[in-house]
């Protein structure tokens, strides 16, 4: 009775088992991929969601002694990279719209390659297409946006390109994840309200 297995049988099952591993890492990688830009969107509101609070509260800044007047913001793209956006409070001379006076309050830097894919403005959906497609700018550090909030209304104010002139919003945030296969947007309305899109969307 022959015992063991022959060379090919060996063969035959070290390739299913490799087969089967390569496919579990692959899938285990775009899983693990989605959750990273899910969480990353998160992240993004809740700090545009800071901002507000600070806004509309009762947070002072260190300008001139204690000072509850200004609004409090953040910025993306303008000379940052399209891994950047800052925190900060409206202190300068450009209302609305982050300037060199004004109060640097956080620099986040997103990591693990994901990135900011583009900024859009005025339309029901970041990813649609058409003629009622919103404005994308993917060139960050030629394109500036800036949400900010000034007490005590919570409504955003959003600025394209240091455009103080006009309101832009809504306006949305595009993640793309560090694969390339995954994007996820962050939106933000003039009522102030921030969300994040429950379903991934293509990546532009």
């Amino acid at each position: 009775m022959k015992s063991g297995f022959t060379l090919v049988e060996m063969l035959v099952v070290v390739a299913i088992f490799t087969v089967i591993s390569a496919v579990a890492l692959f899938n285990q990688t775009k899983f693990s991929s989605d959750m990273v830009i899910t969480n990353l969107a998160f992240e993004v509101a809740l700090e545009m969601r800071q901002a507000q609070t600070y806004g509309i509260g009762v947070r002072g800044t260190s300008v001139s002694g204690s000072n509850f007047q200004y609004g409090y913001g953040v910025h993306f793209g303008g000379g940052q990279d399209n891994k950047t956006f800052l925190l900060f409070a409206d202190s300068g001379t450009t209302k609305y719209a982050y300037d060199s006076g004004d109060t640097l309050l956080d620099t986040f830097h997103l990591s693990g390659g994901n990135t900011i894919a583009e900024i859009c403005d005025n339309q029901s959906s970041a990813m649609t297409t058409g003629p009622n497609a919103p404005y994308c700018y993917k060139d960050l550090p030629l394109h500036s946006l800036d949400i900010s909030f000034v007490r005590p209304n919570p409504e955003a104010h959003t600025i394209f390109d240091a455009d103080t002139t006009v309101d832009v919003a809504p306006v949305y945030i595009v993640l793309r994840s560090a694969l390339g296969d995954k994007c996820k947007t962050v939106q933000l309305y003039s009522t102030g309200q921030i969300s994040v899109v429950p379903s991934n969307t293509p990546c532009p």
